[in-house]
Parts: structure tokens; sequence; C-alpha cells
């Protein structure tokens, strides 16, 4: 027998703070498809409870995921979906991140002492592909994706889930 949560949960700001803390900054989080990145320094922007984040295609033509967010000013690195070529760049005081998620530019910080460009780079979120769907995890202790969905790919194995694509409508 199947019950729906009680309607004020759907309006609760108690109870979206619960699930953001508690649900959607420990599990796995679907961002989109692998096929929506298909060229170097393709890239979609989105938030995990909050927190934004930029999930792109590297020059090794991997899927990776980082903070959205430039390091000098806090600044939002990417919107909505683009290609960044070989670089995200902040839109304030133009700090530059290679796709490796790495501080490769600091404008006006050659002078700072102390300062040391490697000790810059974007955080890394955990993304990992299942079927073709890009997932991302905030939680650096979330068990690996793929096993925990072992019973669902014997359900969907006769869609072909791997080989779906994008349809544009014209």
């Amino acid at each position: 027998q199947a019950l729906g949560l009680p309607a004020a949960a759907y309006t609760s700001p108690g109870f979206a703070a619960l699930e953001a803390v508690g649900l959607f900054r420990k599990e796995w989080i679907c961002v989109g498809r692998a096929d929506d990145l298909p060229t170097v320094g393709d890239y979609v922007a989105t938030d995990i409870a909050g927190v934004p984040i930029v999930t792109l295609r590297d020059k090794a033509n991997r899927i990776r995921s980082f903070s959205n967010v430039c390091l000098h000013r806090m600044m939002r690195l990417a919107e909505g979906r683009g290609n960044c070529g070989a670089r995200l760049t902040c839109p304030y005081h133009a700090w530059t991140y290679n796709l490796q998620g790495r501080l490769i530019g600091a404008s006006h910080m050659e002078g700072t002492p102390g300062f040391r460009i490697e000790e810059h780079g974007l955080p890394e979120i955990r993304t990992e592909l299942w079927q073709g769907w890009i997932y991302a995890t905030l939680d650096p202790h979330a068990t690996p994706l793929a096993p925990r969905l072992e019973p669902l790919a014997r359900a969907v194995e006769a869609y072909g889930m791997a080989n779906y694509g994008r349809v544009l409508q014209q």
C-alpha cells in the first residue's frame, strides 16, 4: 500500500531544509546526459541543494564536475549550458581555470606574498556515469553508484538507456 506525503511537506521550508541536508547533499543526483556534453569544453551548470556545480567534458574526454564558484570573489563561473573552450573564466576579475579545475590565471596576484597559484584549484565534485546519465554527489563518502543501481539496471535493460540521445525540435 502506497501513501503520499502530507501536503504541507511540499511547501514547508523546514522540510525542504531537512531534505537538502539529509538527502540531496548525501545522495547521487542526476545532472544530465553524457550526450549533452559531446565536445571538449561543453558544460552544464546546476545546483545541488543550493551548492552551485558545473559539469563539463575535459580535454581527456572525461566528464567531471567542479564547484561552480570562483575562489577569489565567489562569482559563478558558468551559467546554463554552453561551451567554454579550454577554460572557465570568472566574469569578475578574470581568474581562469582549466578543464581539470586547476587555476591557470589569477589577475593581479603576481605580487601577492605567499600566493601560490597551484593551491587554488576548484574543488572537484564526485561524478559517475550510469547508462549514459551523469550523476554527481556532494558526499565524498557516498558509496559508488553503479552497484547501488544494479537491481534497476536489470529492470531497465530492455530499454537500452545507454543508447538514448537527445531529440531536438526544429
